[in-house]
């Protein structure tokens, strides 16, 4: 079984035998053609993620390295449809050969909510998936089944699955709960009342991480100077980091990030209330996801104060979870 989470900054996977708890692993997003793989120095560190390789379209790629391992010439994916690009089934086929696994028998993945309503996006990306998958070094993968459904019913699943707290699974067994998946290119959200789905509650923002860290690398600048650093600034979070270098100052990243996230993520959630206005339950519980969600729990505890508003543990990952559980269901 396999719950595959494929985000702009992150890849995170979550596999393992059916009923057991799964093995995760998140590498960063960076994937490009092999030859823009910028070289590493004799005598350096080891890599803490080293490239995987693998081939789209016959062209020799590696995927699940930091984006500052690309050439400068290289530019990242940042559009909806994503889950079309090279760079997409790059990053599918080397999570693949990360479970170690020659045969798949399920495999979940997400898409933001607006996009799994799209049929024909969904049964092209169960194309993509499914099947026989080359792999040169440990010899070819076979995947089975492949489901997609919306990115933040993964969370609910998790949080199903793995929290202990009475109260919550009470609200999510009788009430109404908001998922909010904050990624790095869109902020995606789902409403399950009573374990159904409201599909017109459900929508997205790109006023997302991504925003974030653009704002706190722009604010960086604007104490030390120099040129606004997003890419780095991601990766040091990434990393755990607690300190970036800015034309020799040494600055903080959480504070930096405070302010970005108190500017910013009001913006992001004023679509999410439009979205709910027509939503005739009271939200009883919001549950945050995504590996920038925590800078959204202010926001989102001012927007829903008689919610309940849980962060699941490592949250990153809490969607491959979720999708784990959804495979082994």
């Amino acid at each position: 079984m396999v719950g595959l989470d494929i985000g702009y900054s992150n890849l995170k996977l979550a596999f393992g035998p059916r009923g057991a708890a799964p093995q995760v692993i998140v590498r960063p997003a960076g994937a490009a053609p092999a030859h823009l793989l910028a070289a590493s120095i004799n005598g350096a560190p080891p890599e803490q993620h080293p490239p995987i390789e693998i081939l789209v379209d016959d062209t020799r790629w590696i995927a699940g390295v930091e984006q500052g391992r690309l050439e400068a010439g290289w530019q990242r994916t940042l559009h909806e449809d994503y889950s079309t690009t090279q760079a997409y089934a790059a990053l599918a086929r080397a999570a693949l050969i990360l479970t170690g696994a020659r045969r798949i028998d399920v495999l979940v993945t997400g898409l933001p909510a607006v996009q799994a309503a799209d049929q024909a996006r969904v049964s092209a990306l169960q194309r993509l998936l499914t099947g026989r998958h080359f792999n040169k070094q440990s010899g070819d993968i076979q995947v089975g089944e492949v489901r997609v459904i919306a990115q933040p019913i993964g969370a609910y699943l998790d949080v199903i699955a793995s929290v202990p707290d009475d109260e919550i699974i009470d609200r999510i067994a009788y009430g109404a709960a908001l998922i909010i998946d904050a990624g790095y290119y869109s902020l995606d959200w789902s409403v399950i009342v009573e374990g159904q789905v409201h599909q017109r509650a459900g929508g997205s923002s790109l006023e997302a991480m991504s925003v974030i860290l653009n704002r706190a690398a722009a604010l960086a600048a604007e104490v030390a100077g120099g040129r606004a650093q997003p890419a780095t600034l991601e990766q040091a979070l990434r990393t755990g980091r607690t300190y970036l270098y800015q034309c020799g100052s040494k600055l903080m990243i959480e504070d930096l990030l405070e302010v970005a996230a108190r500017e910013t993520t009001p913006v992001a959630l004023e679509a999410l209330r439009q979205a709910l206005r027509r939503e005739v339950r009271n939200i009883d519980l919001v549950i945050l996801a995504g590996g920038g969600c925590r800078f959204y729990q202010a926001a989102a505890e001012a927007l829903f104060p008689a919610a309940q508003v849980v962060i699941p543990q490592d949250a990153v990952a809490t969607n491959a979870r979720g999708f784990f559980a959804h495979a082994g269901a």
